[in-house]
């Protein structure tokens, strides 16, 4: 297995190792936590675009089996807005309506202190919130594996 966030996908060596992991029946897990810019800004520091996201996933799921790995939790107390939820659920859904074969979403939640210095400032969303996502998630067509 395979944890990446895909910023390197595009590399003909990181391909060839996809293609020979998926030979030896291994799998991707592709790191993908928000839909919103502003929101990937904030959580995973970055300023990829969906599309350059898109592509790589593209890119990886034609070439070794593939989930999207999702971590939400809260942040002062609130959990991600609707607003981004819809953002990543219209995104996951345009990937299956393109027919990448993705296997699903590991959906999960904050499983141990952070040692980011926004640490005091995260927690869990609660039990039944990731379950309600985890459906919306599911409504799409999409496998979901959950772990709160």
């Amino acid at each position: 297995m395979l944890i990446t966030n895909g910023s390197l996908i595009n590399r003909q060596p990181v391909q060839a190792g996809l293609e020979r992991m998926a030979q030896l029946n291994g799998e991707v897990w592709f790191k993908f936590d928000r839909a919103l810019p502003e929101e990937r800004q904030r959580i995973n520091n970055t300023r990829i675009s969906l599309k350059k996201i898109h592509h790589h996933l593209q890119i990886v799921t034609s070439l070794c089996p593939t989930w999207l790995q999702t971590c939400v939790f809260q942040i002062n107390g609130t959990p991600p807005s609707e607003l981004e939820t819809n953002a990543y659920l219209k995104f996951v859904s345009s990937l299956k309506d393109e027919g990448l074969p993705l296997k699903g979403v590991l959906l999960y939640g904050i499983a141990r202190p952070s040692l980011q210095p926004e640490a005091a400032q995260l927690s869990q969303v609660t039990e039944s919130w990731l379950i309600a996502y985890g459906e919306k998630i599911k409504a799409l067509g999409l496998a979901v594996k959950l772990n709160p």
